[in-house]
């Protein structure tokens, strides 16, 4: 799955490209990265254990959230499900809220499985306050159902519920579910879940990005960024996969493929044994390093 992009572009085909993915990237990174990280960013982001956290209203989402849950997992994601932790069925509210605050602030990326009435209960909201609390940029996407109007995006025909989270986090990425048969059938879509593949994979680089922070103007700042993020072999490969004609088969062929040509850069423990070459390569190795 290769893109029509080569190393080196033009800026109006690199901005062309990565417009596909607008929705799913930092809004305004040429403001956003305009100064080294604060010191705490590294810190907040070396507790992340859960790629992503899923709020949901159990009565109305529980089984699409199950279902988004074991597809992200197969991918080889660790996702945090409330619906898949028994031992919150016998805990009280305080219990469960100290379980919760642990594991949102050990996530990177918070999915609210969102419909109109989804602060009608207490935990999407809490859940989501609580998510930023001691957080710097974690991103929230928001797959919505009756939210909105998903053919045109027109902002005056949503919810409140989408309106008061806008207001919340202005950056946060805005996914519409649009099949139809994705909540009857309680199955999310191809296109929505690659949409979250890439907000994590993005999420990701953009860290990287910032934490290699060099003076720059906003212009440069900003074309830096979509370069980062075009450049990056997991990112590239995702996209180039998002925008292939069948997203069913793509996505198919992706998680066949995934962790072993897309997901290099997070490779399982080795278990070799510890032989002759092994001790020879792991002496000789610095010494070389330090002719060189």
């Amino acid at each position: 799955m290769a893109s029509n992009l080569n190393d080196s572009f033009p800026e109006d085909q690199l901005l062309s490209y990565m417009s596909f993915f607008r929705h799913l990237l930092c809004p305004h990174p040429d403001f956003q990265f305009r100064k080294p990280p604060p010191s705490d960013v590294k810190e907040a982001q070396s507790r992340s254990v859960y790629d992503f956290f899923i709020s949901y209203r159990h009565q109305m989402s529980g089984g699409y959230a199950q279902t988004l849950s074991n597809e992200l997992k197969e991918f080889g994601y660790q996702v945090y499900f409330a619906g898949q932790v028994p031992e919150l069925e016998s805990l009280d509210d305080e219990l469960i809220r100290e379980k919760l605050q642990s594991a949102l602030h050990m996530s990177s990326v918070f999915v609210i499985i969102g419909n109109k009435n989804m602060f009608a209960g207490e935990w999407v909201a809490w859940e989501m306050e609580t998510f930023y609390e001691d957080h710097w940029g974690r991103k929230v996407p928001i797959i919505t159902e009756e939210m909105g109007s998903p053919i045109t995006n027109d902002q005056s025909l949503e919810s409140l519920a989408l309106k008061q989270i806008r207001q919340f986090d202005t950056s946060a990425a805005i996914i519409y579910e649009e099949d139809n048969d994705a909540w009857k059938n309680q199955k999310p879509s191809a296109i929505t879940i690659f949409c979250l593949l890439l907000v994590r994979e993005f999420y990701r680089v953009e860290l990287e990005f910032w934490h290699n922070w060099s003076p720059m103007s906003a212009n440069a700042r900003y074309r830096l960024y979509l370069e980062s993020m075009y450049k990056d072999r997991v990112c590239r490969y995702m996209m180039a996969a998002m925008l292939m004609p069948h997203p069913d088969y793509s996505l198919a062929q992706l998680k066949n493929r995934y962790l072993k040509e897309a997901r290099e850069y997070m490779p399982p423990p080795s278990r070799k044994k510890f032989g002759f070459w092994s001790l020879f390569k792991s002496i000789m190795w610095p010494l070389y390093r330090l002719k060189a």
